[in-house]
């Protein structure tokens, strides 16, 4: 029987092989944002000093859900604790109207934008799907020119997750794009 750090081992191992798929299902909120965390940390080729969480949608639509709102909180505390990546912090939503805007806490200051455009920022998107009792929850980095730097997939068993993964309004959404 292996330990648990050998099977992250060999999780991450086989994600670099086949690097879009999800090699084992999840059944802990938790634990899959601890994999997607180091599953993206394993492939960068170098440290990020920021990263900033952004959407995390509904496959092919601008929509989320409770569920996204609450798996993102659960990967800023793991991506934390990794070391490559230095600052984590998440895009904030401001909703108004029905209209939702994602803003940045950002310093005006001179000396921020001179560190920023000395440092390696990206940000972090991702999608997710269900797919029978499933759900696959996909996150990538892009760099600051929209290049991806690192993306890994997570497979959650959907009893797992104890928030709606589908937005209440969601056939309104739908019917009107």
């Amino acid at each position: 029987m292996k330990t648990k750090s050998e099977k992250l081992i060999l999780i991450l191992f086989l994600s670099l092989i086949c690097p879009l798929y999800a090699i084992a299902t999840v059944y802990d909120i938790g634990e899959a944002a601890r994999l997607i965390a180091q599953g993206l940390s394993a492939k960068l080729k170098s440290n990020l000093n920021e990263v900033t969480i952004g959407k995390l949608t509904l496959v092919n639509t601008q929509i989320s859900s409770e569920f996204a709102g609450n798996f993102k909180v659960y990967l800023e505390s793991e991506m934390k604790r990794i070391d490559d990546f230095k600052s984590v912090k998440t895009m904030k939503t401001m909703r108004t109207r029905g209209f939702s805007f994602d803003e940045e806490d950002d310093e005006d200051s001179q000396e921020s934008q001179n560190k920023k455009s000395e440092t390696s920022n990206a940000i972090l998107n991702g999608n997710y799907r269900m797919v029978g009792d499933s759900v696959f929850v996909s996150a990538y980095l892009l760099d600051e020119k929209g290049k991806k730097l690192s993306e890994f997939e997570v497979e959650i068993e959907k009893s797992a997750i104890p928030w709606p993964v589908v937005p209440g309004n969601y056939n309104q959404v739908k019917n009107t794009e």
